[in-house]
């Protein structure tokens, strides 16, 4: 940059930053399976079970960018906050899961269910950004948050559901009373 000044000889500054792009990105995949299961993230996002069976859920995420992943938080839409702000380091192409951090989700299932999940990560790069002038350097901190979303699905067997009594329609009957006669020995 050059300027005139009103008296004197021209002036000049130049200035220099470089900039890093990250390309941040996490993949997210939710299982589920009976509570306590081998292994216990399962093989599916949908499984049939009995009414009151207790399921567990498995959510694994994947770093699937090339910068290190440093502040994860979990929600289920049904479940509620798995964790937040949990600090552990996810290297690129790393992944791990709610299981192996120690922190498992179970629900007790008496209807269909299909909830969503969300995992949120953070990244600070301290030597990705430089600001230079004559004068400083200086290092800037920059934040990149990435989200990740996965559903699973429980459904109830209706063959293990308790019996219904139908009346004369094939419909479900109304609470009727039955009075039978006290016998006496």
């Amino acid at each position: 940059v050059t300027g005139t000044p009103p008296v004197g000889p021209d002036v000049s500054a130049s200035a220099q930053a470089s900039v890093a792009l990250v390309n941040a990105g996490i993949s997210l995949v939710k299982t589920v399976a009976l509570d306590g299961a081998n292994p216990a993230c399962g093989a599916t996002s949908t499984i049939t079970v009995a009414p009151g069976a207790v399921v567990a859920y498995c959510y694994t995420v994947t770093n699937t960018g090339d910068v290190t992943l440093i502040s994860h938080s979990l929600t289920d839409d049904q479940l509620g906050e798995i964790f937040a702000a949990r600090a552990f380091t996810l290297a690129p192409g790393q992944s791990i899961s709610n299981i192996e951090l120690g922190v498992p989700a179970t629900a007790t299932i008496n209807a269909e269910t299909t909830n969503v999940a969300t995992w949120i990560a953070q990244t600070a790069d301290l030597s990705g950004v430089r600001a230079a002038s004559t004068a400083t350097n200086a290092e800037m901190l920059r934040v990149v948050t990435v989200q990740a979303t996965a559903t699973a699905t429980v459904q109830i067997d209706p063959n293990l559901l308790p019996p219904t009594a139908l009346d004369e329609s094939n419909e479900p009957a109304r609470m009727q009373h039955i009075y039978l006669p006290l016998l006496e020995r």
